[in-house]
């Protein structure tokens, strides 16, 4: 997420202070309802979806047992194949 708000940062520190508040709500929300996400199948990875302006963050995370582990954030027009992320089992 640093990575994302750093990026904001440049253009305007409130929109990134927003959007780092957005995505933790977010993300703090899951520990409720960890499973309201799509699933995606080849991964088994989980995206949820968040709305921030006129587009959007991708969270995408797993389940396991009785915790959330997010893989990788990224800004929805973002090309996912330069995002780094955890290792997916």
């Amino acid at each position: 997420m640093s990575r994302l708000t750093a990026f904001l940062s440049g253009k305007s520190l409130r929109v990134a202070t927003r959007a780092a508040e957005t995505l933790s709500v977010a993300i703090e929300g899951l520990n409720e309802f960890a499973e309201r996400a799509r699933s995606e199948p080849v991964h088994g990875l989980r995206e949820l979806v968040v709305r921030f302006g006129r587009d959007a963050y991708i969270v995408q995370y797993r389940v396991e047992a009785t915790l959330v582990i997010v893989a990788r954030v990224f800004h929805s027009r973002e090309d996912r194949s330069s995002v780094s992320s955890l290792p997916i089992k």
